[in-house]
Parts: C-alpha cells; sequence; structure tokens
C-alpha cells in the first residue's frame, strides 16, 4: 500500500478504510511471525505503520505479533534486496518494507518495487 504526503490525522483514517476494505474478504491469518525492513532513518514511520497495523488487524480478529525489525544504514535498492534476501525465511508470514517514496523516486528508479516484489513471489507462491 502507497500512502501519499497526508498528515498523522489522515493516515489513520486513510489505513483504516484501506486496509479494512482490502482484507475484509480475504481469509484471516495471524501474523505471529513477520518481516518488516526500513532504513534507520525509517524506524519511526515502521514504529507507526506496526502499531496501525495491530489496531486495524485488531478490529478483525487477527493476531499480529511484534515484527522482526531489520534496519537499513542506507537507501540503496541493493542494501534493501540483501536484507530481505538474507532475512525472508519460510516461517516469515508477510514482508512488509517503508522507505521515503519521494527520495526513492528521485534516487531509484521503480525497480526497487519490482525487485522487492519478485524476491517475494518467489517466497510466498
Amino acid at each position: 500500500m502507497l500512502f501519499g504526503p497526508f498528515g498523522r490525522s489522515n493516515l489513520t483514517e486513510m489505513w483504516d478504510q484501506k486496509v479494512y476494505c482490502s482484507l475484509m474478504f480475504c481469509l484471516q491469518v495471524d501474523l505471529n511471525n513477520w518481516l518488516l525492513v526500513c532504513t534507520d532513518k525509517d524506524v519511526p514511520r515502521a514504529q507507526q505503520f506496526a502499531k496501525e497495523l495491530e489496531k486495524v488487524c485488531h478490529h478483525m480478529d487477527i493476531r499480529v505479533g511484534y515484527p522482526n525489525v531489520k534496519t537499513l544504514p542506507n537507501d540503496r535498492s541493493e542494501t534493501y534486496l540483501r536484507a530481505i534476501r538474507d532475512n525472508l525465511t519460510r516461517e516469515v508470514r508477510s514482508l512488509c518494507v517503508v522507505w521515503h517514496l519521494e527520495m526513492s523516486l528521485v534516487q531509484n528508479p521503480p525497480t526497487r518495487t519490482q525487485e522487492i516484489q519478485k524476491l517475494s513471489k518467489r517466497r510466498f507462491s
């Protein structure tokens, strides 16, 4: 899910609406073991994401455990891909990646998203 430049008050509202609408017809699967990847600078955003996910999932009777958080020293695509490759084990139920979209589009073309999708498809399919 991509969220634009919303303020904090809109983030929760948009998150609740998008996630609830997206997940209400899905099978309920507890997230006991999930991977959250972000840079050192994005840790507050990642923590906010995890809190919002837990709040939304609670209303759908989905249990969310604390994520396995991998913080990265830089924002390079290779760093993200290496961290995902090294930590995406068979036990991981979900992968979440947090980064500044605006910076990413300038510094890294959309290939980062495509490469992450390839890695996750191999693991989750």
